[in-house]
């Protein structure tokens, strides 16, 4: 879901921005 998100806007933001993102994303999850 999230990190559906992340890879759409992975287009337009910087790579490090959505790499940033998707980490947090997983991080999340993990600790969910």
């Amino acid at each position: 879901m999230n990190g559906f998100m992340v890879l759409e806007q992975s287009k337009e933001l910087p790579t490090f921005f959505t790499l940033e993102g998707f980490l947090a994303s997983v991080n999340t999850l993990m600790f969910r």
